[in-house]
């Protein structure tokens, strides 16, 4: 494995270990990040911000629902 490939490993895991910990089964958890991409498509829940390694603090959001009003 490459240095670079190596680097975007930890940094996955770095932000997916959190936010698994701060997640109820059965929902899906998003980061701001991707809550900004996909905020018109779905209803989401704001949950705070969770610390991630390497990165601070990142906003996390329940998707709740398709928004039924988007085509």
């Amino acid at each position: 494995m490459a240095a670079c490939e190596a680097l975007y490993w930890g940094d996955t895991v770095n932000l997916a270990a959190p936010m698994e910990q701060s997640c109820d089964a059965g929902n899906v958890n998003i980061s701001g990040n991707t809550y900004k991409l996909v905020k018109d498509k779905f209803h989401c829940v704001y949950l705070g911000k969770i610390e991630a390694k390497n990165r601070g603090e990142v906003e996390m959001y329940f998707v709740e629902a398709a928004n039924t009003s988007v085509s």
